[in-house]
Order: C-alpha cells, then sequence, then structure tokens
C-alpha cells in the first residue's frame, strides 16, 4: 500500500511538472509569434498569429507546440518580408504576381508544394530583377542626372503628383513645343 502511494504521488508531482513545462513551451511560442509580428500592420499575417496562438494554447503536447510555432513564424517571416521589398513597386502585373505568392503562402499548409520558402525565393526573383530593370531603365534614360547626390545642383520637375529630380545638369532650357 505504501508503495502503491509512493507511486500515485510520483506520477501526480510529475504530471504536475509536465504541465508547467507545457505551459512554459506555449508561453515561450507565443513570445516568439508577438516578436514575429511586431510592427506589422497586416490584418492577414495578424490572422495568422492569432490563428497560431490560438492552436499553441489548445496544443497537449510539446512537439505540437513547436510545430504550430515553427510553421507559423516562417509563414509571418516570409509575408513580412514580401510586403517589405514590395513597397514602391506600381506596376499592376508585377504586383499581382506578388499578390498571388503572398496568398499561396498565406492559404498554403503544412504539405503545400511548393513550400513557402521556395514561393518566397520566386517572388523575391521577380521583385530584384523587376526593381533592377526599372534601375537600368533609369539609368539609361537619364544617366548621371538620375544619380543622386548631395552638395550638387538639382532640378526638380513636377507634373501633378509625379516629380522628377535631376541633377547635375550642365543647362536648363524652358522650352514652348
Amino acid at each position: 500500500m505504501k508503495k502503491l502511494l509512493l507511486v500515485i504521488l510520483a506520477l501526480t508531482l510529475s504530471a504536475g511538472m509536465w504541465a508547467d513545462e507545457l505551459e512554459d513551451c506555449k508561453n515561450i511560442a507565443v513570445t516568439e509569434i508577438d516578436g514575429a509580428i511586431e510592427d506589422v500592420t497586416d490584418e492577414d499575417i495578424l490572422a495568422i498569429a492569432s490563428q497560431a496562438k490560438t492552436d499553441i494554447n489548445a496544443a497537449s503536447t510539446k512537439e505540437a507546440i513547436n510545430s504550430i510555432k515553427t510553421f507559423a513564424t516562417a509563414k509571418i517571416n516570409a509575408l513580412v518580408l514580401i510586403q517589405t521589398t514590395r513597397q514602391g513597386i506600381q506596376n499592376e502585373e508585377i504586383n499581382s504576381w506578388i499578390d498571388g505568392a503572398f496568398n499561396d503562402i498565406k492559404n498554403g499548409g503544412n504539405d503545400a508544394t511548393p513550400g513557402i520558402d521556395e514561393i518566397k525565393n520566386q517572388i523575391l526573383t521577380v521583385i530584384k530583377f523587376f526593381k533592377e530593370g526599372k534601375a537600368e531603365a533609369k539609368k539609361e534614360l537619364l544617366g548621371d542626372m538620375g544619380e543622386p547626390c548631395t552638395d550638387c545642383t538639382a532640378v526638380e520637375v513636377t507634373d501633378g503628383t509625379t516629380t522628377v529630380t535631376l541633377y547635375k545638369p550642365t543647362n536648363v532650357s524652358y522650352i514652348k513645343k
């Protein structure tokens, strides 16, 4: 009887410790997700984080908690990177591709093919080539006058909401055509 009581006591204590470890694991996972969404305002990204935190709090094993956390932070980090990198792109076709990649990552499950990293890398490559092409076209069109400089002469031309700044012009003429 005494041995049985000791076994029950040991199991009760270990279950209590296990519960504390599980709660600690949940708290750490939620804190990591909160860190991933710091300064994020995109509702889709915040919804992913919210669902992940709900799933973490409902999880019953450390493995499940870590799996949910890892998958959610991978999604969040990829989406934040895409949103940050796309800033300033006004081309409708490129933005449509970016939106498609964003939605593929947002809606993809653990078994999604292609995976988060593959989709992220593909769209970041498209954005990179687009921005490089735009920079090359600007350089070709404006030459050295398109290169910003400090402490140099510059001319700013505005038409409505569009402004072009030309640097180091050698001559400025007003003409009427």
